[in-house]
């Protein structure tokens, strides 16, 4: 029994210092895992960043090639009133002749009428 007795203080003081090990222990690690996700939350947000960045510039590469591509219908469209446009007055130019050739016609019919008679 008297052993035990000494022992005691031996085994106390031992756990205390293996409690204290285990507090530092967790302290550390609890340290560790903070700074880990501080870390993980700068990476996250720099992953964002970038992935805003990114969808920004294709965004912006996207409307630019809209914008190209409206140009270039405007001027086709452009063109195609223009062709149009000649196409009408090429057609004015054909109803003149064909009305100065009927004139011609009836002129002549006339004139054919009038040597019958």
């Amino acid at each position: 029994g008297d052993r035990r007795r000494r022992a005691w203080p031996e085994r106390e003081a031992a756990e205390a210092e293996a409690r204290a090990q285990l507090d530092r222990c967790r302290s550390a690690h609890a340290s560790e895992l903070e700074e880990l996700r501080a870390r993980m939350s700068a990476e996250e947000a720099r992953s964002l960043r970038e992935l805003s960045e990114q969808c920004g510039k294709e965004q912006a590469e996207a409307a630019q090639a809209a914008e190209a591509e409206r140009g270039s219908l405007r001027r086709r469209l452009d063109e195609a009133e223009a062709e149009l446009e000649e196409a009408r007055a090429e057609l004015e130019a054909s109803r003149a002749d064909l009305a100065s050739s009927r004139l011609s016609l009836a002129s002549l019919d006339a004139e054919a009428a009038a040597a019958a008679a």
